[in-house]
């Protein structure tokens, strides 16, 4: 599984770790550990995480304003996004108010929820009620699953801020094209009824959007790219010469997506129909594996058919594509509403807004669709009564109460061990001087 976690790196650390003043500051021997600043409040974030190549480019934005006296704060963001340090932050910058501030890297306290014991750190000084905007940038590499998928997590922390955070969007947005189907976002029932989030797949990008908001929730998503996924297995992995059927195979599936991609669909095609001879071969593994691919290119048949308006035979090659796998509904509503085949394209997002998971993000999208029908098509398919509009509201989360936990202290225990040692030796010695 790919995983990414991404810190919000101002959010989720400015926040807590901001210091007001040498007396406030605990910092023994370098070390410095997060301390929260009810002087500091957020008035808006903007985060945008590009996922490109293996990797994820993060852009963050933060407007903080002074709601107090004129103090000084250190500012602290973890060098590692997870537990594991393979996954450090690369080519890490911070900008305040556009210009680019130098940081330094410090040890600090290992606390178990922020996973880091090491940290950038910098020094900021705000005036009485100033306002300023902190800009940061870094990538991460990514780590695959044995089926492809990735993780994608952001952290927020408006719960531990002192005022709810003003105004807040997080964009992500994917190098591929981003199907619906192939995305499900985890936790989603916690933050639906606060948070705006919209999938907006022609963009590739996916939003959440809120106001006056004190978050105690994650973003969390899951995405696995199936047809990338087999395309690479089938393409890309090297088949040797010798293995001579084989190899032609995939040469041909190789010249059929590449003449794809350049849209030359009639040169494209001929490749595909010289796959089909394969699958009569006597021997089983040739047969499977040009089978397996045909299959693949039923999906890339169906793109080309769509894109020429033959919009029967394109419904057909994405049904026997996804077939197996229950895949290509997305493809086939959009295909039923391009044509103008209404009737199969309200009966496609009925199917899926009853069959279908609330975190799953086609779900998600068949509720954005069916919200922007027109009132006529609503009331003949009875779309009204189906659609539960879910009210937002501009109320701010209620942060869980939770019991403090003090934190262990070897010292501590030492201490009052030694206390009652003595006063147990105390009382000993009065009882023995009185016998």
């Amino acid at each position: 599984m790919k995983k990414l976690y991404i810190p919000l790196i101002i959010l989720y650390l400015l926040n807590l770790t901001v210091y007001a003043d040498d007396n406030i500051l605990k910092a023994k021997a370098g070390n410095i550990y997060p301390i929260s600043d009810k002087n500091i409040q957020m008035i808006s974030e903007k985060v945008e995480i590009k996922v490109r190549n293996g990797m994820a480019y993060v852009r963050s934005e933060f407007v903080l304003k002074n709601t107090g006296e004129k103090e000084k704060i250190i500012a602290g963001f973890p060098a590692y996004t997870t537990k594991n340090k393979n996954h450090q932050l690369h080519d890490f910058k911070v900008y305040i108010d556009g210009e680019k501030t130098s940081i330094a890297l410090k040890k600090g306290e290992n606390r178990k929820e922020l996973y880091n014991d090491n940290w950038y750190a910098l020094e900021m000084t705000f005036d009485k009620e100033q306002v300023k905007r902190v800009e940061n940038t870094y990538w991460v590499d990514l780590a695959v699953d044995g089926i492809g998928g990735e993780k994608v997590e952001y952290i927020l922390s408006g719960g531990v801020w002192d005022n709810p955070i003003g105004y807040g969007k997080v964009t992500i947005e994917f190098e591929d094209d981003l199907d619906p189907e192939n995305v499900e976002l985890v936790g989603y029932e916690d933050y639906k009824n606060y948070v705006s989030f919209k999938v907006i797949p022609e963009d590739k990008k996916m939003t959440w959007e809120f106001y006056n908001l004190k978050p105690d929730f994650d973003i969390n998503l899951y995405h696995k790219n199936s047809m990338k996924n087999e395309k690479t297995y089938l393409l890309d992995i090297p088949i040797a010469p010798r293995d001579e059927e084989l190899w032609e195979i995939q040469n041909l599936g190789k010249k059929a997506y590449d003449t794809y991609k350049k849209e030359n669909y009639d040169d494209a095609w001929r490749y595909m129909d010289q796959i089909e001879k394969y699958k009569e071969n006597e021997e089983d593994r040739i047969a499977k594996y040009a089978i397996r691919m045909i299959h693949l290119f039923d999906y890339y048949r169906a793109m080309i058919l769509m894109k020429k308006g033959q919009y029967e035979d394109a419904a057909y090659y994405f049904k026997t594509n996804g077939i197996f796998e229950e895949k290509n509904l997305y493809q086939l509503a959009m295909l039923y509403k391009k044509s103008g085949y209404i009737d199969e394209y309200i009966e496609m997002l009925k199917g899926l807004e009853k069959g279908k998971r609330d975190g799953q993000v086609i779900k998600i999208w068949v509720k954005q669709e069916m919200s922007q029908l027109p009132s006529e098509t609503k009331e003949k398919y009875e779309i009204s009564q189906q659609l539960k509009k879910e009210k937002k509201t501009d109320k701010p989360i209620k942060v869980k109460e939770e019991t403090k936990k003090e934190k262990f202290s070897y010292r501590g225990f030492i201490l009052f061990n030694m206390g009652i040692l003595i006063l147990v030796f105390v009382v000993f010695w009065n009882i023995k001087r009185r016998s």
